[in-house]
């Protein structure tokens, strides 16, 4: 086995004052909702609303030492825009050439307690999606450029992750809060005899993994366009190109052939009995089972490749352990 080793010297004070924006500033929203809400006879209410939003000027990063194409399948033009013994040289800024837009539809249905029975349901569906264009040093940009579109397993808003997306570590996996819908529901019965039915019922949608990437073989003449994978500056550094990945999306768009992961469902029952001790008081019995169906097992994806289709050992997997079928016995003495 052979390993290029390439070492690059310390950045300069005078370099490192350019990685930072001048004009940087925090990421704003701009959000619209529209509620309706009824109240109907029976103690029954419904309240529903529609929430856009919109993630302007998240952060991100640039390279600014990189001689990038001005057009795709081109090649790479090397390193020392700003200093010819570094290769990478990220500039911390604001995203201007995309958004993060968001839209959900949200239903929630009551019933106060008439007739000894109580109840509470709610619907949740979203849809997200990337608009705008590749990072401008993201080598997406020149290798795949019409992959852009993205309505499935997004950025984070919370991080600098968008100048590589074509990276193999954890950055397009680690998003399992774009989940599309949500549905949960509960209920509560006095029933005679002092007894206490209670039930819930929730069911989240399962998750992305982000987009699907192949690996190209090393032979492949998909990569001649964009130059040999080592480059050399004029002060003769040598630097990994960029444009010279082997990553490539599996499938036209980003948004296309992701798996989703299976949808969770969880059941809850409580059962109980108050009886009456006399003279004030009394003793309340229950029992009460979570996940009764023992649902949740390996339900959210691996950080670790689980997009990478050229690794079955990979691809597809999943992290989180079984959450457990568990039992609550309870005894209350109110006096």
């Amino acid at each position: 086995m052979f390993e290029t080793v390439i070492v690059t010297p310390p950045v300069a004070t005078g370099i490192s004052n350019l990685q930072f924006d001048p004009d940087l500033h925090q990421p704003y929203f701009d959000e619209w909702s529209l509620g309706y809400r009824r109240q109907f006879p029976g103690q029954i209410a419904l309240d529903t609303g529609v929430i856009v939003k919109v993630n302007h000027d998240q952060y991100a990063q640039v390279d600014i030492n990189g001689f990038y194409p001005d057009a795709p399948f081109r090649p790479f033009g090397g390193f020392g825009r700003v200093d010819p013994n570094q290769g990478l040289l990220y500039r911390l800024t604001n995203n201007t050439w995309s958004t993060t837009r968001y839209k959900a539809l949200q239903a929630t249905l009551t019933k106060n307690m008439t007739h000894n029975f109580q109840m509470l349901f709610t619907a949740q569906r979203q849809w997200q999606h990337l608009e705008g264009t590749w990072n401008p040093s993201d080598p997406a940009k020149f290798i795949q450029p019409d992959a852009f579109p993205n309505d499935k397993n997004i950025w984070r808003t919370d991080g600098v992750q968008d100048q590589n997306s074509l990276a193999t570590g954890n950055s397009l996996v680690n998003n399992p809060m774009w989940n599309p819908y949500s549905v949960r529901m509960a209920g509560t019965w006095h029933a005679p005899f002092d007894v206490v039915a209670s039930g819930s019922y929730t069911i989240v949608a399962g998750n992305w993994t982000g987009p699907v990437i192949d690996q190209l073989p090393s032979t492949s003449a998909l990569l001649a366009p964009f130059g040999p994978s080592t480059v050399v500056s004029s002060t003769g550094v040598r630097q990994s190109n960029p444009l010279a990945t082997r990553i490539r999306f599996f499938y036209p768009t980003r948004g296309k052939g992701q798996p989703r992961a299976a949808d969770v469902h969880i059941v809850g029952v409580k059962l109980g009995k108050r009886v009456n001790m006399g003279g004030g008081r009394n003793v309340e019995i229950s029992a009460e089972v979570f996940n009764l169906l023992n649902g949740g097992r390996y339900t959210e994806f691996s950080r670790q490749g689980a997009n990478r289709i050229y690794n079955p050992q990979t691809f597809g997997t999943f992290t989180n352990p079984q959450t457990p079928r568990a039992m609550t016995l309870q005894t209350v003495v109110h006096f």
